[in-house]
């Protein structure tokens, strides 16, 4: 449940029609979403900012019982559209210097990956060439690809490359 005047998130609990502030701050904070396991909810918020009407939103998480929001969202220009919360992070769209792009936050890390173009090595197999907007990410870690269509594959990074000048370079994370 949303307030309309101050935007902030109530919890309404329907077995007892009892009602729980969960976020209180000022600017507005509303489209709140369950993560998977119903014990978090990710939402678009000012911050607590007051001059929120010239300014950004972000998106931030908090847990369902209450507390801080953190905000997840941090490194983008613009608004950060939420699409949703799946098992393997949240998804959303986001601007960066005029451009729209899909991101996936893990909300536990932080780590914020957006796909330039895949291409291929002999040795190697495929290769996901991107930026990392915020996070790390190392060797045999998991990972999820969301496709044009949205659907996820998961996938195991075996080799990270970085850049010296034009020459691809073996780095460790």
């Amino acid at each position: 449940m949303i307030q309309g005047v101050s935007s902030d998130i109530y919890l309404l609990n329907l077995s007892d029609d009892s009602v729980k502030k969960i976020v209180s701050q000022p600017g507005p904070d509303n489209g709140p979403r369950f993560s998977p396991d119903g014990k978090q909810i990710v939402f678009s918020s000012a911050m607590g900012n007051v001059t929120y009407f010239a300014s950004n939103s972000r998106l931030a998480v908090v847990p369902v019982a209450g507390g801080i929001p953190r905000s997840i969202s941090d490194s983008f220009e613009e608004n950060p559209n939420l699409i949703d919360w799946k098992s393997d992070g949240i998804y959303f769209v986001g601007l960066q210097k005029t451009a729209s792009h899909l991101f996936r936050v893990d909300p536990s890390s932080g780590l914020q990956f957006r796909v330039a173009m895949l291409d291929w090595d002999d040795y190697v197999g495929r290769l996901i060439i991107g930026r990392i907007v915020n996070g790390r990410v190392r060797q045999a870690e998991r990972v999820a690809v969301v496709h044009r269509d949205g659907s996820l594959e998961y996938a195991k990074v075996t080799v990270l490359y970085g850049y010296e000048g034009l020459k691809r370079i073996e780095i460790p994370e």
